[in-house]
């Protein structure tokens, strides 16, 4: 069965924010990538959100894109705070 559960995470803190163009884009491709190789939701939320955080902490909104390696390294060392908004 599958899990059908609306979330909420805050935002985390990488490094200071410089330039917030592209962030949303940045967030919304990262989620799709990695739902799209088969992660769980919940996982592809919290990686999107690392990747956009880090994201902003560059100069021009096409730089500060972190590859994967990077980008799972990061994941691990972030505290998340999660909230279920809706069970279904």
């Amino acid at each position: 069965a599958k899990k059908r559960v609306i979330y909420h995470i805050d935002a985390v803190h990488t490094r200071t924010r410089i330039n917030t163009f592209g962030s949303g884009d940045a967030l919304f491709s990262a989620f799709l990538n990695y739902y799209m190789k088969g992660y769980d939701s919940l996982k592809c939320l919290k990686l999107a959100t690392a990747f956009a955080s880090w994201k902003i902490g560059e100069r021009g909104s096409s730089k500060g894109f972190l590859k994967n390696a990077p980008l799972m390294r990061l994941f691990k060392s972030l505290n998340f705070s999660v909230y279920e908004i809706k069970r279904f």
